[in-house]
């Protein structure tokens, strides 16, 4: 099914948490093809993995950086998690710094992922006095 294309100057705001799929075979399709991560998908599931606003912000900010690519995120978790997962190297075991005063949830995230799950060697140090 293809969406209907709107002859507006601007893009609406989806407020969507999760997108209407018509059926089961509408709905296997559209998660078959969310895994193969197609940049602007055919189908919309759920706001957090992809949602037509962001993709509209993403096609404008790939066109004024002139960028083959960009991504924007639906939560400051998610960009976190991407962030970081940049740097990660498996083979590369040396510590990882964080200041100690940052946000509870990406403490949390230091702890339980990239610690406890991926072993990274995780410090905390404080911006006032540089000791870890």
């Amino acid at each position: 099914m293809k969406r209907k294309e709107v002859n507006s100057q601007r893009v609406p705001v989806y407020r969507d948490a999760g997108f209407e799929l018509y059926d089961a075979g509408t709905a296997a399709d559209a998660f078959t093809r969310e895994a193969e991560n197609e940049r602007v998908p055919e189908l919309y599931i759920y706001s957090r993995y992809r949602n037509p606003t962001v993709t509209a912000a993403e096609e404008e900010i790939m066109q004024i950086e002139e960028a083959e690519w960009a991504l924007l995120t639906e939560s400051g978790m998610s960009a976190v998690d991407i962030a970081l997962s940049v740097f990660q190297d498996g083979r590369n075991v040396k510590p990882w710094l964080f200041f100690n005063e940052i946000y509870g949830g990406t403490i949390s995230f230091a702890e339980s992922i990239l610690r406890k799950r991926r072993g990274l060697d995780i410090n905390y140090f404080s911006p006032v006095n540089g000791k870890i």
